[in-house]
């Protein structure tokens, strides 16, 4: 079949300038093979064709978003791929919309603020057009899984931090005992936000839309990343990668007990 029959193919350089990336990481996706080209020229040159690059823009949308490559090739590769990975894009697209709505509330108050400053010299408080807006959303700061996610990036410094200065100090000193009382604490920390995590997250069946609660235990072993989590439905008895969601996003109410 010619290359007139198939549409354009694009060199390894055109490819990487239309998806914003560099030739190497190009190269290194077909290695992996994420990405394979359509052909290879007489003097080897790899020519990709339309559906590589639908792929390769999908592999860098998905790489963006925090999935692994072994998850990329992993959700690409199924035959019933597209129900797991519109699910995944339909509650990122949920969550940067509400993100940007909130953005934009933000933006007009601090606009009107500054119409007010400009008018009278001074912002007025208790309207839907002053600070108002700006300083409730600051007290509630996004989603509870949000914060889970803030809290366990920053506990997790401080615990990798006391861990390794008390294995130094075995290995160099021979001073076991503060390895040995710290790592419970470790443990019973590390426990306490996988709880919380589970608490205030929800997931969302790509075959059913279901939204799924896993037990802790599933929760703990189940292959993950940081937009998806690998589980079995209860209602369609499918396993899959569901898309994660904040629990207050499911439930505004707050009842995420």
């Amino acid at each position: 079949m010619s290359q007139e029959e198939n549409g354009k193919l694009f060199t390894t350089g055109e490819i990487a300038e239309l998806c914003g990336i560099s030739v190497r990481t190009v190269r290194y996706y077909d290695d992996r093979g994420l990405v394979v080209p359509y052909v290879r020229s007489e003097g080897g040159r790899r020519l990709y064709d339309e559906d590589a690059l639908g792929r390769l823009r999908t592999v860098c949308l998905l790489k963006a978003m925090g999935l692994s490559l072994k998850t990329i090739r992993e959700v690409l590769d199924r035959s019933d791929d597209a129900a797991a990975l519109a699910c995944i894009l339909d509650e990122q697209e949920k969550a940067l919309t509400a993100d940007l709505e909130e953005r934009q509330g933000m933006l007009r108050s601090i606009r009107d603020a500054r119409t007010d400053l400009e008018r009278s010299g001074r912002i007025r408080m208790g309207s839907e057009t002053g600070m108002e807006s700006i300083m409730m959303k600051q007290a509630t700061e996004k989603t509870r899984l949000y914060r889970v996610k803030r809290r366990m990036v920053v506990e997790g410094i401080v615990l990798d931090a006391v861990l390794i200065t008390a294995v130094v100090l075995g290995a160099t000193r021979g001073e076991w005992l503060f390895l040995v009382l710290v790592a419970p604490l470790a443990a019973l920390v590390a426990t306490e936000l996988a709880r919380a995590y589970r608490r205030d997250a929800r997931y969302v069946c790509p075959h059913c839309r279901e939204t799924l609660r896993p037990s802790l235990r599933e929760f703990m072993f189940s292959s993950h990343n940081p937009v998806a989590r690998k589980l079995l439905c209860p209602r369609c008895g499918k396993r899959d990668w569901c898309a994660e969601t904040s629990a207050d996003s499911i439930d505004p109410t707050g009842n995420a007990s």
